[in-house]
């Protein structure tokens, strides 16, 4: 091992420790040599789930020298769910998993706050409501983003000046609700936004009408100049609508009136503007899949079209 150079052990490392640091900590222990090579590329990829490890990973980040705490891809959960046995690692309340546990607020800030100079993918799936509509920290790099989980009813004063300059492509994934102002908000975060994608977990009645007018109006904080298409930035080649599961044989036949009435306004919203395209109604990703999705690099929901 020792007979060839170190770039290219660093070049093999780069490329094994991808799956959320499991490969990187087995080669840590095959040798004193391979520990310290790996050193600069032993966290470009990392799984944090629940709070323990929540906590443990800002810790384990703020000893790290900067130049060894070069985390590219980061997939971050707040439940500890499996297929077999659902349990909450909160409970769930109207304050948000943020207000809820102090010490697992400070430290996910933390975390973000540490990797943000290398971070290029993110992940977060929560099943509490966010402060934000997308997240307290900027992050300079960061060019494709998934937030799986509620979007809270309005946006946190503190996440007013956050941005997300490289973002090309986002995902919100799991949500009803949202605040009113959610395609501004997410325009004037990330000005060079290409690819939006919309999952909802149940039928919506103005999901369709917020759209289209974001589409058509210019925004009342921004020139006309900068924004002449409507709110999104002219940059927006595609706004992919997941319009979650179908109802249920049993479920009401109010519940299929809804989701009838939803697509064919999304239908109508698809045929005013070619940019928005209905994806095939699909069950929900659940949290417990998220994860095994994001270690096998197939997290992005985002259709070939």
């Amino acid at each position: 091992m020792y007979k060839f150079p170190i770039e290219i052990w660093l070049q093999i490392f780069q490329l094994a420790c991808t799956d959320g640091g499991s490969t990187g900590r087995a080669i840590s222990r095959v040798s004193r040599f391979f520990h310290e090579v790996s050193k600069e590329v032993r966290l470009q990829s990392i799984t944090v789930v629940g709070v323990p490890q929540i906590v443990a990973c800002a810790l384990m980040l703020e000893r790290t020298p900067p130049n060894f705490r070069r985390v590219r891809h980061l997939f971050v959960s707040n439940c500890l769910e499996t297929p077999f046995r659902r349990t909450r690692t909160f409970p769930t309340s109207s304050r948000g998993f943020w207000e809820i546990d102090t010490g697992a607020c400070e430290a996910f800030i933390q975390i973000l706050k540490l990797v943000a100079p290398t971070l290029q993918t993110f992940y977060l799936v929560s099943n509490i409501p966010r402060t934000c509509i997308l997240l307290p920290v900027s992050l300079p790099k960061v060019v494709q983003m998934t937030l799986q989980g509620p979007i809270p009813p309005a946006n946190h004063p503190r996440c007013e000046t956050h941005a997300f300059p490289s973002l090309r492509r986002l995902q919100l994934l799991s949500f009803t609700d949202y605040p009113m102002d959610i395609f501004e908000s997410i325009t004037l975060r990330a000005p060079s936004l290409t690819h939006l994608y919309l999952s909802l977990t149940h039928a919506s009645r103005h999901l369709h009408s917020d759209l289209t007018q974001a589409l058509t109006n210019t925004s009342p904080h921004t020139s006309s100049d900068t924004l002449p298409f409507g709110i999104f930035p002219t940059t927006l080649k595609r706004i992919y609508i997941h319009p979650g599961p179908s109802p249920m044989i049993g479920q009401g036949v109010w519940v299929n009136f809804a989701h009838q009435f939803m697509m064919k306004n999304f239908a109508d919203v698809a045929n005013f503007d070619q940019r928005v395209v209905i994806v095939e109604a699909t069950p929900v990703c659940k949290h417990h899949e998220a994860m095994a999705k994001w270690l096998q690099g197939d997290s992005d929901f985002f259709p070939l079209v």
